[in-house]
């Protein structure tokens, strides 16, 4: 008998699975690589995300990768996930997840749309230049969001070089929250240019002066600001909260 089902888009979503056949679906499902289109897994145990990343072979029409985790020893992606490629990718989340072969997989999509690293562990911080130089092709981002796990996203002033002649333009960004040191934060937006940017929540760690010169720059070479439009800018001990709107 022919099998007359179409071959559908998979749709991989499990929150905190218990080992056994659950596992073993999830495994089987990934392993469909070429018809996979959405994977949100919720892990809690650290056995379990490792075998869900034995996966290597890269996902064409992947749209939606969103993977977290509440294991402080969680076990780091290899290079191998995803065969390091998602062209398609639009929306990628990862919360708490050290992850090998992230700049390599952003560099592999053009048309991300929402970036967002919550809990960035010390063991897969980020430099400043690697992340700009990852958002570089990102030209359809609209929502940025890096919150590190600690004050380890200091960046060290005497190795620090100066801010490039020229900057990367983020055409269709609006949306920027950050939490981290303000001196990471100062390096990755000397860099860049985000003309339609309309909110952006920033929280440093433990510091009351900002001294944020680059950040305002960044901020006032907004073409909502350029177009005389009301800012409202709330500051308490650590963050900063900006959004614009319409004068009356």
């Amino acid at each position: 008998m022919l099998d007359i089902w179409p071959a559908l888009p998979i749709v991989i979503s499990a929150y905190s699975p218990s080992p056994g056949s659950g596992v073993a679906n999830i495994i089987s499902a990934l392993q469909q690589h070429n018809r996979v289109c959405t994977i949100n897994i919720d892990c809690v145990l650290n056995s379990l995300l490792k075998e869900y990343m034995a996966v290597q072979e890269p996902f064409p029409v992947l749209t939606k990768l969103w993977l977290q985790s509440y294991d402080n020893n969680v076990a780091v992606i290899p290079d191998s996930f995803l065969g390091g490629s998602a062209p398609s990718l639009q929306d990628l989340f990862l919360y708490g997840i050290p992850f090998l072969a992230l700049l390599r997989l952003l560099l592999s999509t053009h048309d991300l749309v929402t970036l967002c690293l919550q809990d960035i562990p010390h063991s897969r911080y980020i430099s400043p230049e690697a992340m700009v130089t990852a958002l570089s092709t990102l030209t359809s981002l609209e929502n940025l969001g890096l919150q590190f796990w600690s004050p380890r996203s200091q960046v060290d002033r005497a190795s620090r070089c100066p801010p490039p002649l020229t900057c990367i333009v983020l055409p269709t960004l609006t949306l920027l929250q950050f939490t981290g040191n303000s001196e990471y934060l100062e390096d990755i937006v000397s860099q860049l240019e985000a003309p339609l940017l309309s909110y952006t929540k920033i929280t440093f760690f433990n510091q009351l002066v900002f001294n944020t010169l680059l950040l305002r720059h960044f901020i006032s070479h907004t073409e909502i600001v350029r177009a005389a439009y009301q800012a409202y800018i709330s500051c308490d001990t650590n963050t900063i909260l900006f959004c614009l709107y319409p004068r009356n």
